[in-house]
Formats: structure tokens, C-alpha cells, sequence
């Protein structure tokens, strides 16, 4: 009768009153095996534990069920106490055959063990083919007489196509039969890849040529829209450029357009967006920077002239590389009027200030163009004095040490247009090419303006005059007699040291000596020498006329070479890359073709 009663109550109620369906079975290695889907009681008496797991993405419950005897302990979860390996079968037979032999091995184990009576209530079996093992409870005394028992469960092919069920057609049997599954079941369950794939193109299509047509639609809007129509398209596809800069690139050569638009609101809204690029995306710039400074300068009203020249002082903040890229020669062609010759120098000057401010690499640029013109004389040389009052004294000073040699900046500073500066400029700048011909930092500490970044070049310019000066009348000098300096750390003032010697812009070389670094003068004379002695000793005289007939004769050839390609240099930088931009701005704005191309001999009284 009690084995009626087995039969007929529910099995879940094993050990105690914990219901064991949908716990999680752990093995005795902390693996996790499964989920247990019920408790099944066979003909033979033996209890054993179905559950479902997960092969290669599949889910799977296998027809041989985990022994009851082999659950060591019953919580949250069910642990085992003994490994469960989990294996493909080959087929049918092959999972008979391992039945057999683990079932002799657990009849050996359990003889002569006595039956445990527990209440046990039989569950209709998941599966219809299930088979059970011949196995009777095993208490814990059985630990300590029989090892634990690595228990394998064959899993047949055709339940790895995702479902329970046995009963489910096979699959491809290349696919399922690939790998024996002997490591846990745990490593090598696999993640279902669709729900990680990348979108496919044709996703990604979907509804892209509506958004192209649409901003096509903007574009045009833009160039052949009325005025309200403009600035909102402007403003649309600025907004875009927030989330694809790359927009930017066609965007902003169609604001640059409408600058000889006549509707000042027009005008304003591109200046405005145009800010709003540069400040969230500079890099924009790169190409068209100085098309923009040339539209500062061109622009006649006050009010967006400072907006577009203060989106330029932004740029030349945040990328002075951008900024910086062919403006000398840009700002020479404005000065002497071959850009924008109708707007007056004072314009000119002003917008620049407003640009370059703050910036001392492009405030350098701007005083090394005006300097050029001090040096040629003439007209253009009173107007660049009266446009350097503006900048800062120590900065001409560092412009003239930088870009010119001792000799350039000494004969400079002596030229009667650059004394017109004043007598403040003049004494300060005087101070600093003294401290420069002396290559002393200290006299140039006691100038130079804390405030101001002292250039590379110039403290290597220094280096060169201080080591030549060093080095008169001495063979060698220690390093570290040149490394106190206060504008730049031991370290870097050695590197400028090892670099002047590299370049071989001093007549000096670097020796080791007991620890100690040296700087060596070269022994030029030694070295000037050595070809005299060398050509004395050559009696034959029919060498020598054929020799000065050879020589003779490379010579015609190569100075001929030489000014064909001088002439060939000199032509292509006559030419002017932007014509095509003016034109259009003079046709709205201010003044026609025909006043562009008149003779620079009426322009010059325009700008007065």
C-alpha cells in the first residue's frame, strides 16, 4: 500500500515539504547543471530527478534522469554531491550500453542497502521516453564505504533542436554531432546572436532617402530661398551639425554665399551660426579660416563684423594650427591691397586686432608682415609703423629675434620708419636685441613681460650666440654652464643645446669625459689645411688644362639650369587662388569687377 501511495502523491515533496521543480541543480564542482522539471518514481522503484538544460543555445531535457541518491543537500537550490557530465551520444545504442554499465556499477554500490520508506507522490513523466535508473536511495552512511561517482548523462542528437520534447525531428546531424560536450554545461552555452547583431544595411536604410531628400530640400532653401526662409534653413542645418559635422563641410561654403547677401538679417543669421560651429566643431575651418577673415574684412555693417571676428579669435584659441595656415601671405596680399582694395587700412587694421588678439603666434605673423614692409620702404612702411603702435613693444622685440638674424634685427631697429614707434617702443626693443647680441637671459628676463610666452626660436637664437660667445678662445666648455636659464628647465635647455650641435648651426661638437658632459669648438684650421698640402704635389701638366677646360664647361650649364628654375619658381606665386570669391561679393555689396582691376596707383588714395 505504500508503494500505491508513492505512486499516486506528487514527488515534489521529497525531502521534506521543499518543492524541488524549478530549482537550479548544482554539482559537486559548483557547476550548474540544470533546472529541475520534476521528481519521477519508475516501475523499478528508482527516484530520479529530470531537468532541463541548455547544448550549444538549445534547451534540452535529457531522458536519463540524476539519481535522487546522488543530491547531497537541498536549499535555494539542489547541490549534488558528485560531478554530472553532460555528452552527445552517438546514437541509440551507445546510450543503452552506458545504462547498462552504470547501472551494474550503482547495483554493486547499493547492495545490501536497506530501502529508505519516504513519502513520495508520483508526477505524470515530461518526457514519454524516459528511462530509469536502477538505483536505491543511498543514506550518507555509503560516503564513507563507496568514492563518489562521476555520473555522465547522455544526451541523444535529436534533442539539441531547442525543445523538450523527444519526440522532435532530428536535425542536422553534422551540426549536433560537430563536438562532445565533456566540459560543463555552463561554459559552453552560447548567447542567441540575433539578439546582438550589428544592423544590417537595409535597416539602416530604411527612411534615408526621405531625410536626404529633405536636407537637399534645406540646401536649396538656403541659396534660393526668400530671406525668412534662409535663416530658418541656416538654422535647421546647424542644429544637424551637432550630430553629423561632417554636414558642416558642405554647410559652410554655402553660408560663406550669402555674403554678399543685401539682407542684413540674412547676414546676421550666418554670422551668428557660424559661431555657434566654430565653438562646438573648429576643425570645420580648416579650409576655408581665411575666406572668413576676408569676409570680416569685407563685411560693411559693425554688428556682424565683430561676431565673425570674434568666431575667428575663438577658432585661433582652441586651434592656432587652423588659424595659422598661410595667413602671412594672406595678410601681406591685404596690405598691399591685392584683396579687398577698397576697404580702407584703419578697417583693415582694426578687424585684425580683434582677430589676432590674445593669440601671440598669429600676433607674431601680423608684425613679421608689417616689419617686412618697414625694411622695403615707402608708403607701406609709414602705414605698417603707425599700425605696430597697436601691438605690444616686447612682442615686436621677440618677432625681430625670431624671425630675423642679428644683423637683419640690428639694421631694423636703426631704420629711420621704425623709429617713428616712439621713444618707449625704440628703448625697449633696443634692450632686448642688446640682450640678444650679448645672448644674455637675464637682460632679457628684465624686458620681456612675465605674462608672455617666450618662443622656442628665439631662446635657441640666444643659445647660439651664448655658446659661440662661450666657446671664443676655449676648447671646451661644460654642459651645465649653459643649462641655468629661466625661461625653460635643465632638460630642455640641454635638448636645445644637442639640437643647435645636430643641425650644425653652431661650430661646436659634444664629448664624454669622466662622467661630464662637454661642448668642443671644431679646429676649423686643422681642417682648412689638409687641401693645400694635398694639392701640391701634382707635377703632371697635361692634367691641368684638361681640367680647366672640364670645369669650365658644367659650369655654363649649371648656371643656365639655375635661372630657368629661378624664373620657373618665381611665376606660379603671381598668381592668385581667389578670384572667383570676389567677384561675386562686389557685384552686391560694395563695388564692381571693373574697380577691382583698376591700377594700385587709385586704390592708394582710396585707403588714405
Amino acid at each position: 500500500m505504500a508503494e500505491e501511495n508513492d505512486k499516486t502523491e506528487s514527488s515534489a515533496s521529497l525531502n521534506g515539504e521543499s518543492d524541488l521543480e524549478g530549482k537550479m541543480i548544482i554539482d559537486s564542482n559548483g557547476l550548474e547543471i540544470g533546472k529541475c522539471k520534476a521528481v519521477i518514481i519508475g516501475d523499478d522503484g528508482q527516484i530520479g530527478l529530470t531537468f532541463e538544460t541548455e547544448i550549444n543555445g538549445k534547451a534540452v531535457v535529457p531522458s536519463r534522469t540524476i539519481p535522487y541518491s546522488a543530491i547531497g543537500k537541498i536549499t535555494d537550490v539542489i547541490e549534488l554531491r558528485v560531478p554530472i557530465d553532460i555528452k552527445i551520444a552517438q546514437s541509440h545504442e551507445e546510450i543503452k550500453q552506458r545504462d547498462e554499465a552504470i547501472e551494474v556499477v550503482q547495483k554493486d554500490i547499493v547492495k545490501e542497502e536497506p530501502k529508505v520508506e519516504e513519502k513520495v507522490i508520483e508526477t505524470k513523466p515530461v518526457e514519454p521516453e524516459t528511462t530509469i535508473e536502477d538505483e536505491t536511495p543511498i543514506k550518507s552512511e555509503v560516503e564513507k564505504v563507496t568514492p563518489q561517482v562521476n555520473v555522465e548523462i547522455p544526451v541523444e542528437p535529436e534533442k539539441l533542436m531547442g525543445t523538450a520534447s523527444v519526440d522532435t525531428p532530428q536535425a542536422d546531424a553534422t551540426e549536433q554531432l560537430s563536438k562532445a560536450l565533456t566540459e560543463p554545461v555552463t561554459e559552453v552555452q552560447i548567447t542567441d546572436a540575433e539578439d546582438y547583431s550589428v544592423p544590417k544595411i537595409k535597416n539602416l536604410m530604411e527612411g534615408l532617402e526621405e531625410s536626404v531628400k529633405k536636407i537637399d530640400q534645406l540646401f536649396k532653401l538656403v541659396s534660393k530661398g526668400t530671406a525668412e526662409e534662409k535663416i530658418e534653413a541656416i538654422q535647421a542645418l546647424t542644429q544637424l551639425t551637432n550630430i553629423s559635422p561632417e554636414l558642416g563641410l558642405s554647410l559652410i561654403p554655402k553660408m560663406l554665399l550669402l555674403s554678399d547677401e543685401q539682407q542684413l538679417d540674412v547676414r546676421l543669421a550666418v554670422a551668428k551660426q557660424l559661431e555657434v560651429m566654430g565653438e562646438n566643431n573648429p576643425e570645420l575651418f580648416n579650409d576655408c579660416y581665411l575666406e572668413v577673415l576676408e569676409n570680416v574684412y569685407d563685411e560693411p555693417i559693425e554688428e556682424v563684423r565683430e561676431i565673425l571676428a570674434r568666431t575667428l579669435h575663438n577658432i585661433a584659441n582652441k586651434a592656432p594650427d587652423i588659424a595659422c595656415k598661410g595667413l602671412e601671405e594672406f595678410l601681406e596680399e591685404v596690405i598691399i591691397g591685392k584683396r579687398v582694395p577698397e576697404v580702407p587700412a584703419k578697417v583693415l587694421h582694426d578687424a585684425t586686432l580683434k582677430v589676432v588678439s590674445g593669440n601671440f603666434q598669429m600676433t607674431r605673423i601680423a608684425i613679421r608682415v608689417r616689419l617686412k614692409f618697414i625694411i622695403k620702404g615707402g608708403k607701406l612702411a609709414e602705414r605698417s609703423v603707425e599700425e605696430l603702435e597697436d601691438y605690444n613693444a616686447t612682442l615686436i622685440g621677440l618677432t625681430l629675434i625670431e624671425s630675423f638674424t642679428l644683423k637683419e634685427a640690428e639694421k631694423i631697429i636703426r631704420n629711420t620708419h621704425f623709429k617713428k614707434l616712439g621713444p618707449v617702443f625704440v628703448e625697449v626693443i633696443e634692450q632686448m636685441i642688446k640682450a640678444y647680441k650679448e645672448g644674455s637671459f637675464v637682460l632679457l628676463e628684465e624686458v620681456v613681460d612675465k605674462k608672455i610666452e617666450i618662443p622656442i626660436a628665439v631662446i635657441e637664437h640666444f643659445y647660439e650666440v651664448k655658446i659661440k660667445q662661450t666657446l671664443e678662445g676655449v676648447k671646451n666648455v661644460p654642459m651645465e654652464v649653459f643649462l641655468d636659464n629661466p625661461f625653460v628647465s635643465e632638460e630642455e635647455a640641454e635638448q636645445i643645446v644637442y639640437r643647435l650641435v645636430v643641425q650644425k648651426r653652431i661650430n661646436a661638437a659634444i664629448n664624454m669625459s669622466n662622467g661630464r658632459t662637454f661642448i668642443t669648438v671644431f679646429d676649423t684650421e686643422a681642417v682648412a689645411e689638409k687641401p693645400k698640402t694635398a694639392k701640391k704635389p701634382t707635377p703632371k701638366k697635361t692634367t691641368t688644362p684638361k681640367k680647366t677646360t672640364s670645369t669650365k664647361k658644367p659650369s655654363t650649364a649649371k648656371t643656365t639650369t639655375k635661372k630657368t628654375t629661378s624664373t620657373s619658381k618665381k611665376t606660379p606665386a603671381k598668381t592668385t587662388k581667389r578670384t572667383t570669391t570676389t567677384k561675386p561679393k562686389t557685384t552686391t555689396k560694395k563695388t564692381s569687377t571693373t574697380k577691382k582691376a583698376t591700377s594700385t596707383k587709385k586704390e592708394e588714395p582710396k585707403k588714405k
